[in-house]
């Protein structure tokens, strides 16, 4: 028995939503800027983001090819796979990530009840796996700081500026 319900429409929804907010985001910030959290410059997750989405979108989803075996070496795969579209211009990543995304979108919707191999061996449903996409934009999505003399969006609560 489920406790939740969602529907294909509902997933496509929110990632189209949350993708757009990312978006802008990432087009109106210096990419050089080094995001809220001390973690990645706004370059760096527009390049994780896309190659998140290229897992998506690059490979059979029902094959574990392209996921770390153990949960402890996905720092080390996703700092990998950025570095490895380091030489793109911020333009280009953003124009690759529009493009990935609109092939997310035709592909899906993917199976809802379908379980598909996830990062440490574990699987997820295919409602999970889109859900996962959704907290990648949001989480990623938190971390920007706010112009001067507004409150941070940071997951930390803190106050930060531009």
């Amino acid at each position: 028995m489920s406790v939740t319900a969602t529907s294909h429409e509902e997933l496509t929804h929110r990632a189209r939503v949350a993708y757009a907010r990312t978006r802008t985001l990432l087009e109106a910030t210096d990419p050089a800027l080094r995001l809220t959290g001390g973690g990645w410059t706004c370059g760096e997750v527009a390049a994780h983001l896309l190659t998140v989405m290229c897992r998506y979108t690059h490979r059979d989803l029902t094959q574990p090819s392209g996921l770390s075996a153990h949960v402890s070496d996905l720092a080390g795969q996703n700092s990998a796979e950025v570095a490895a579209v380091r030489g793109l211009s911020h333009e280009e990543v953003l124009q690759r990530l529009d493009s990935e995304f609109d092939d997310y979108i035709s592909r899906t919707p993917l199976p809802l009840g379908q379980r598909f191999p996830f990062h440490g061996g574990v699987s997820m449903d295919g409602a999970g796996a889109a859900s996962n996409w959704i907290g990648e934009l949001l989480v990623h999505g938190s971390t920007w700081p706010a112009p001067p003399g507004r409150p941070g969006r940071s997951t930390r609560g803190t106050r930060s500026s531009c």
